[in-house]
């Protein structure tokens, strides 16, 4: 006989996919803090999560958001790589690409909101140049609002 898809109880398998997604955040964060290779890996793969989030369905999106709401380990690491990356982001074509509509698309709004107070926590509105943040860029573009 074979194992039915009813009989199996996928919860423990999306929180152990969760946990070992937001384990690869984490991760991305402390390369984002150094330098060499590694942190072009990192934004390496913002390109290809922008690429995807780009082509992916509003369904698909709608449930990133509530995995990102229900698995607050995975919503809490995916926070703390976007406060990273927009800390960090110095090219035109990465701050571009962080501001884009669908970079916040997947994110559910107590996401945004959260990373806008800790960005502007973190690192304030203007840097030191007296030239506006590029985080601040991130949280109006692609929407109508600041959220």
């Amino acid at each position: 006989s074979g194992v039915s898809t009813e009989d199996s109880d996928p919860a423990p398998f999306l929180a152990k996919l969760c946990a070992a997604v937001a384990s690869g955040f984490e991760r991305a964060v402390v390369v984002l803090q150094g330098s060499g290779v590694e942190v072009f890996v990192v934004w390496r793969f913002l390109r290809d999560l922008h690429d995807y989030l780009v082509d992916a369905s509003s369904e698909c999106l709608q449930r990133l958001r509530k995995w990102l709401s229900r698995e607050a380990g995975l919503g809490e690491a995916v926070e703390k790589f976007l406060v990273g990356a927009l800390r960090s982001a110095s090219m035109p074509e990465d701050v571009k690409r962080l501001c884009a509509s669908n970079m916040k698309a997947w994110l559910p709004l107590a996401c945004i909101r959260r990373i806008t107070l800790l960005l502007c926590s973190a690192v304030g509105f203007v840097k030191e140049e007296d030239q506006v943040q590029p985080w601040l860029s991130w949280t109006y573009l692609g929407t109508t609002s600041f959220a």
